[in-house]
């Protein structure tokens, strides 16, 4: 028969994947300044790409 893996197994894989994807879009996002751009740009610039998340889930508006 097939070899199924346990669905709370694979539902866990799931939420570790989803928190490995946004900590690094907020690695990302956080690093360091290192090609000189302003501050000020890129906050109104990431406040528009942002609008409608919460938490881990991503809510399209």
């Amino acid at each position: 028969m097939w070899d199924r893996e346990d669905s709370q197994e694979v539902g866990l894989e799931a939420a570790i994947l989803e928190r490995v994807r946004n900590s690094s879009l907020v690695e990302w996002f956080c690093a360091d300044n290192v090609v000189g751009l302003k501050y000020t740009a890129e906050a109104a610039a990431v406040n528009n790409f942002f609008v409608g998340w919460v938490g881990e889930r991503r809510a399209l508006l």
